[in-house]
């Protein structure tokens, strides 16, 4: 069984800390997020060999690499 997290709806840029917090939350589905996200396979590979062992560090990378390519978008 698996919990359903709800997250307020914000306005504006997400800050670094609630990035983490959503990285902690979303871990083992990094990849899935990164794809719905609109990242190209290949950027999800290269976070995949950067970051080998650390789920966590990967839902960040994908979720700071979204920020990125949004810029102001990013919401």
């Amino acid at each position: 069984m698996t919990a359903t997290i709800f997250w307020p709806l914000k306005k504006g840029i997400p800050t670094e800390e609630e990035l983490a917090r959503l990285a902690h939350d979303i871990q083992q589905d990094w990849k899935r997020l990164g794809t719905a996200l609109g990242l190209k396979q290949k950027v999800l590979k290269a976070i995949q060999v950067d970051i080998p062992h650390d789920v966590y560090e990967r839902a960040l990378a994908v979720l700071q690499k979204w920020k990125k390519k949004m810029g102001r978008k990013a919401t």
